[in-house]
């Protein structure tokens, strides 16, 4: 005697009911992709319009880790810096307030910093940037 019973629609969905899950799932996928660009693309403008500095000068580059920072203040505020080694580990940050105006900044890292590269990113009052920063 077998034991063979109806299909269980719980566990086994009928054909046209496992379609129409797919369809919704891939219509939520297009859903969030679509989302996701829209945020892409507004960050992509903000960068574009507030968020750059053209003046922005790092020397000597390579360095020991004492460097110069030159740049243009649109308007007073304060500036920070962070530096990165490649693995992505803070190393080392600082802040300071600017005048409107040509800035110079003397930067002397030689205790935290050894041979290699990292990276370095600047924030200002309505810009960021990044630059390259070698140590030898």
């Amino acid at each position: 005697m077998s034991n063979a019973s109806a299909p269980d629609k719980k566990n086994n969905p009928t054909p046209a009911h496992s379609i129409t899950k797919l369809i919704q799932m891939l219509n939520d996928k297009n859903d969030q992709i679509a989302n996701a660009r829209l945020v892409d693309e507004q960050i992509a403008e903000v960068a574009a319009e507030d968020l750059s500095i053209t003046d922005l000068h790092l020397y000597p580059n390579p360095s020991k880790g004492q460097f110069t920072l030159d740049f243009v203040m649109e308007e007073a505020g304060e500036v920070s810096y962070q530096i990165i080694d490649i693995g992505g580990k803070l190393i080392s940050k600082a802040k300071l307030p600017f005048v409107e105006g040509l800035q110079q900044w003397e930067i002397n890292e030689q205790i935290n910093l050894s041979t290699g590269i990292y990276t370095i990113q600047f924030t200002g009052p309505n810009w960021r940037s990044s630059k390259r920063l070698i140590i030898e």
